[in-house]
């Protein structure tokens, strides 16, 4: 991950704060992630998913208040596909944890970092460095290890 922030066309230190904070949220999502496990033994991943968006919506709203309150609805259909999408993505993140595990699941979060790379690539017209290159490719090394499960030889 820190090969990918570090080929940007800016480097890391184009801006280290945006960088760690990128760090933080993959760091705060994988110990939330972790932090709920309890809680999907009682609850389903769907009441789950329910607090979680209600308990997150309500800081956002009273901060988001001024600009709400001029903020055209009018939207068009993709930008509300989008907000739909982002909700099927949650319910789809707390079943991936549900099947394989906290741990499991949240190693893949570190594909986040080259898939942006690879979007700004596509979407935005961005280069790919070298760099960006060898931290996918370490990155998926990196989760195919981890797919193995040790044998009773190795344990």
């Amino acid at each position: 991950v820190a090969l990918v922030a570090a080929g940007s066309a800016s480097g890391v230190s184009g801006n280290l704060v945006g960088d760690l904070l990128a760090f933080l949220a993959t760091a705060t999502w994988g110990f939330y992630s972790v932090a709920i496990v309890p809680l999907l033994r009682r609850y389903s991943v769907w009441r789950i998913s329910a607090a979680a968006l209600v308990v997150g919506a309500i800081p956002l709203v009273i901060t988001a208040i001024p600009q709400l309150l001029d903020q055209r609805w009018d939207l068009e259909a993709l930008v509300w596909a989008a907000f739909a999408f982002a909700v099927l993505t949650n319910f789809l993140w707390f079943t991936a944890i549900e099947r394989v595990g906290p741990s499991r699941a949240t190693l893949v979060t570190n594909l986040q970092p080259f898939l942006a790379a690879l979007f700004a690539v596509a979407l935005l017209s961005e280069e790919l460095t070298w760099l960006q290159v060898a931290g996918g490719l370490a990155i998926g090394v990196a989760l195919l290890l981890a797919r193995r499960r040790p044998t009773l030889e190795s344990a």
